[in-house]
């Protein structure tokens, strides 16, 4: 599958690495340019256009194909950015075909940070770390054995005041693991990718580039 089949409206991640560091961007695909090449929607920061001009970094986006509802990952060659009618357009170039991947595979980033969780049989909240999150998924640890065999929802309170971020997100716990020292890590999978989620990565990677 080539980027240029990537369907018009598809959600798109682009993750730009620099050395250990990483940040990343939401946005969609606007349209077809070449087999190669799409237009997607500008990328913006604090309400400023992004630009990678000059800038030495490797940058990947994932697409969430509107039309097969699979993921593709790809490896950018070239990011151009260009001003029309006083509007900055951007065009991904990614010569590489790629094949569907999990959608769990989606990035996933480092937060270590504590949030509230009802979760398990019972529906009890527990204080949890959120260990990483991605637009699609959470890693929680947890000093507590919880139960999921019956129940596996969860719902997940979360607040950065650093950032000024907070949001509430549920799904499903689909996996478990004993870590030591009467910790358990638990994996999540939201029931729709959130909005918020996606913008707290955003500033959050940001921030961490500073």
């Amino acid at each position: 599958m080539n980027i240029g089949r990537m369907e018009q409206g598809s959600r798109l991640s682009l993750i730009a690495k620099k050395d250990k560091k990483k940040v990343m961007f939401e946005t969609r695909v606007l349209r077809k340019i070449s087999p190669t090449t799409i237009q997607i929607d500008p990328i913006r920061y604090n309400h400023y256009a992004v630009s990678f001009a000059g800038a030495k970094i490797n940058v990947e986006v994932k697409i969430d194909n509107a039309k097969d509802h699979r993921l593709y990952a790809f490896p950018v060659e070239k990011i151009v950015s260009v001003v029309n009618n006083g509007e900055r357009e951007y065009y991904v170039t990614a010569s590489a075909e790629a094949e569907s991947t999990n959608r769990r595979g989606r990035e996933r980033f480092s937060v270590n940070k504590k949030g509230h969780c009802s979760m398990g049989d019972s529906r009890a909240n527990y204080e949890v770390t959120v260990k990483d999150l991605s637009g699609s998924g959470v890693g929680l640890i947890c000093d507590k054995d919880v139960s999921i065999n019956m129940d596996p929802n969860f719902v997940l309170r979360f607040e950065d005041p650093s950032l000024g971020s907070k949001f509430t997100v549920s799904g499903q716990l689909v996996r478990k693991q004993a870590i030591g020292d009467g910790r358990y890590i638990y994996g999540g999978r939201f029931s729709d990718e959130s909005r918020e989620v996606n913008s707290y990565l955003v500033d959050l990677q940001q921030h961490k580039m500073m």
